[in-house]
């Protein structure tokens, strides 16, 4: 170990020799900094102009250039748009999501993956009979061909009861199978 040691502090005390030699010798060695280069013989530039604009002054043309009358811009009418449907009283409300969830149970026959859950949204629309005539679907997921036909087939078949007054010609519910 001391042989170690002792190699240590010599590599240490030869290092220290050649900096102190290098910064003592090392400005007599080394190249003078390059001198500024002269400035270049260029012409003398002219000052520059800058002209400004006046303020907010136009001037009419010329009279001798007739001007051409611009058209008037033309609005495009748009469609007002429908009235809102009256907001439906939430008892009522209940009541047809109640309706609609009765009927929910006459779609468990439908053929489907028994492990897959599906959310849709359902829109029937009801003629003055108040039975479905027409049926809308739209899923999250692809529905098989055969239960989709199969869902609009059942609902077809549902009818508003009496006691329950429609609050237009189509419903909207979401159902989840």
């Amino acid at each position: 170990m001391d042989r170690r040691r002792s190699h240590i502090a010599a590599y240490v005390v030869a290092l220290l020799l050649v900096f102190v030699v290098g910064i003592l010798l090392g400005r007599g060695v080394c190249a003078p900094p390059p001198e500024e280069p002269d400035e270049p013989d260029c012409p003398p530039q002219p000052p520059r102009v800058v002209e400004v604009c006046p303020e907010d002054e136009e001037e009419p043309p010329p009279e001798d250039e007739p001007v051409e009358p611009q058209a008037e811009p033309t609005q495009q009418q748009t469609d007002p748009l429908p009235d809102a449907p009256p907001p439906v009283d939430p008892e009522h409300r209940r009541r047809l999501l109640g309706w609609a969830q009765d009927q929910s149970s006459t779609l468990e026959g439908c053929p489907r993956d028994r492990g897959q859950t599906h959310r849709l949204g359902i829109t029937l629309v009801l003629d003055d009979d108040r039975h479905v005539d027409d049926v809308s679907i739209s899923a999250e997921d692809d529905l098989a061909g055969e239960l989709r036909s199969c869902l609009k087939e059942r609902m077809h078949q549902w009818e508003l009861p009496e006691d329950i007054e429609p609050p237009g010609r189509e419903l909207f519910f979401q159902l989840t199978l």
